[in-house]
């Protein structure tokens, strides 16, 4: 009689501890990568056009399958904020390092000095972000970032007319003109490439007078704003611009 007891205690106690959950515990949840820049231009001087960047990610209870990245440019005010942000999407990539080409063309860069013997400089804004993704889909929710400021000075561009004289008078020339152009550049690196475009104006009104000079420079001719410009062209700074001939009606 009391052994058939024992073994009836002895079952039951077996019986209640057979639950994975009762010896173990509930099973840990994911946790998120953290990410960090290796190589960046530097923050407080001003960075050319083109940036380099390498990063890298831990994950401490998985593995690392990429990363995905933003590039912002960050506005007049030279602050990345939300609208900067949202305007660019993530991208993925399962590369550790790139090098990036972003603009610079504002004009009046901070620290320049009013003089015009100085080239003038043009500047941007901008911010990179890259955070880790792990093997189970969570993303660094702190991701890496550093701001930067491009800065480049303007090229200058020198016509050459291939027959005749350039002149500044209002005066009838021939039917056709050929011309081609040189651009410099002072902080090009080598075998850089340009693009260039031109824009052929005419200098008298539908009378058949010259335009005045100011009424000539009531319309400047500015990039992305008058109209007749033809598209843009490469030119390589190693074999310069190819000739054009116009003819005229």
């Amino acid at each position: 009689m009391q052994r058939s007891f024992f073994l009836l205690v002895l079952t039951l106690a077996v019986a209640a501890c057979d639950s994975d959950e009762d010896f173990i515990g509930a099973p840990p949840g994911n946790s998120s990568p953290t990410t960090e820049l290796t190589a960046r231009p530097p923050v407080l001087h001003g960075s050319s056009s083109r940036v380099a960047f390498s990063w890298w990610g831990r994950d401490f209870d998985g593995q690392i399958v990429g990363y995905e990245w933003k590039l912002t440019d960050n506005g007049a005010d030279g602050i990345v904020d939300a609208g900067d942000l949202l305007a660019q999407p993530w991208r993925f990539t399962t590369a550790r390092d790139s090098v990036f080409r972003v603009s610079a063309d504002m004009d009046s860069f901070p620290d320049d000095n009013e003089s015009p013997d100085e080239a003038p400089r043009f500047w941007q804004t901008h911010t990179f972000f890259v955070r880790a993704v792990d093997d189970r889909g969570a993303r660094d929710p702190t991701p890496a970032e550093v701001s930067f400021t491009a800065v480049t000075i303007a090229p200058s561009v020198e016509l050459e007319l291939q027959e005749g004289e350039l002149s500044n008078r209002c005066v009838v020339s021939t039917g056709s003109l050929s011309f081609s152009w040189k651009v410099e550049d002072q902080d090009a690196e080598l075998g850089d490439a340009f693009e260039t475009r031109y824009l052929l104006r005419q200098a008298r009104r539908g009378d058949g007078e010259c335009f005045t000079a100011s009424e000539f420079d009531l319309d400047p001719p500015v990039n992305g704003q008058s109209l007749g410009w033809s598209k843009w062209e490469h030119y390589d700074r190693l074999t310069g611009g190819g000739a054009r001939r116009l003819h005229g009606s």
